[in-house]
């Protein structure tokens, strides 16, 4: 059986069928630029789980205590990271494995199931998912009193506000488009 343009994984970051990658926990990754940006938000992971010096990587013990700067460079953090076996690169040519696992991706990251020897597109519909969302917005007001503040920001359109970080989100319900 011919299986041309599949592949036994797919990229947990960018959906696309990968043959050959990294690997870093259950996570699978395409690409060295992507390897970076989870290496990087693993950062205070690697700081709470290990007690070396970092000399043999950037020329200095990080910060005295074993710990990784945030400036570390990306060469340097991928070494750290592979010697200390975080993350690794390997390649899945194996077709027999595709076949076994009855499913496979192509290079979009579409999946395909294995029915009667033939490799079939799993067709999946879209979704569109409705959300309340409530977020915190602010506005610098001059005012003499509070209240004055508060009639002057309520007259205000809502475009001179400011949001921040915080407020919530709520799933309400999704429509199958």
């Amino acid at each position: 059986m011919k299986i041309e343009n599949l592949h036994p994984r797919i990229c947990d970051i960018t959906s696309k069928g990968m043959s050959e990658g990294f690997v870093m926990d259950d996570i699978y990754i395409e690409n060295e630029k992507d390897l970076v940006t989870k290496l990087r938000e693993g950062i205070p992971y690697f700081n709470a789980d290990i007690n070396i010096g970092m000399s043999e990587y950037n020329g200095e013990d990080a910060l005295g205590g074993g710990l990784i700067p945030k400036t570390i460079s990306d060469e340097n953090l991928k070494e750290f990271s592979y010697d200390n076996e975080y993350h690794y690169w390997t390649e899945w040519y194996d077709e027999e494995e595709m076949i076994e696992q009855g499913y496979a991706y192509d290079d979009d990251g579409n999946e395909y199931q294995l029915e009667n020897n033939k490799w079939v597109k799993i067709e999946k519909p879209t979704h569109r998912v409705w959300a309340e969302v409530t977020t915190t917005c602010y506005v610098d007001v001059v005012a003499k009193t509070k209240e004055e503040a508060l009639e002057i920001a309520d007259s205000l359109d809502g475009g001179d506000f400011y949001t921040d970080d915080s407020g919530t989100w709520n799933l309400t319900y999704a429509d199958e488009l």
